[in-house]
């Protein structure tokens, strides 16, 4: 039976283990990185990189990176420094090198030469981004027209049953005959109050019998009555 502590001197978590929990890891590291320098020597960089630094334009030492080492070492002093290293302001991030206008003003440039869409400077398009057609006066700060944008709400919606569906249309028509007067509210068949009252429907194929009840007491009949 081996022993309890490892070869690095550290306690394993039983005698059954060969090595400790951080031996194991460590291991686990090496071997990755050994399977990854042996893949690129047989298959080359799965990143498609020049040979030129992204930044000094200079030969750089390892092809699957972007910059050499000593352009990687600047960016890493840099991005301690509290000033952006194109504008010199003040930087929102300082972990950043760049400040958010900067950053901003990169992206884009990055967005033209690869023919990405950006939003414009004078806001959204006039034109629905999914019929063309022009934008009513009030969707003005939407991507889509009216007709686009309820047809695209009605395909997300959720699924509902015949059930569900039957009982909206009733909530839906007791609602316009509270307003029209057909209904007159009651006060709470329990606590008799007048507040939130709300209408409650036994059999809803019967749309204008109902029972007066306040919220709480509506709420209460649901839950000891869930079906």
């Amino acid at each position: 039976m081996s022993s309890l502590i490892c070869e690095c001197g550290k306690q394993k978590a039983s005698t059954q283990k060969k090595i400790c929990d951080d031996c194991r890891v460590a291991r686990k590291k090496e071997k990755s990185k050994l399977d990854a320098r042996k893949y690129r020597a047989m298959h080359g960089s799965v990143v498609k990189r020049g040979p030129l630094c992204s930044r000094c334009k200079g030969e750089k030492e390892h092809q699957d990176r972007g910059y050499c080492n000593a352009c990687e070492r600047a960016i890493w002093r840099e991005r301690d420094k509290p000033d952006c290293i194109q504008c010199g302001k003040i930087k929102e991030n300082p972990r950043d090198s760049y400040c958010r206008d900067c950053k901003n003003a990169r992206s884009k440039v990055k967005s033209l030469m690869e023919e990405r869409r950006f939003k414009n400077e004078d806001g959204r398009k006039r034109t629905c981004s999914n019929c063309g057609r022009e934008k009513e006066e009030t969707y003005l700060n939407e991507s889509y027209c009216r007709n686009c944008k309820l047809f695209k709400k009605k395909l997300l919606r959720p699924y509902r049953t015949k059930e569900q569906k039957l009982k909206d249309a009733v909530r839906g028509l007791t609602a316009s005959k509270i307003k029209q007067g057909v209904l007159i509210k009651q006060p709470c068949e329990v606590c008799n109050t007048i507040i939130n009252i709300q209408a409650h429907h036994d059999d809803y194929m019967k749309p204008l019998v109902v029972r007066w009840l306040c919220r709480k007491h509506h709420q209460e009949h649901h839950r000891n009555n869930p079906n």
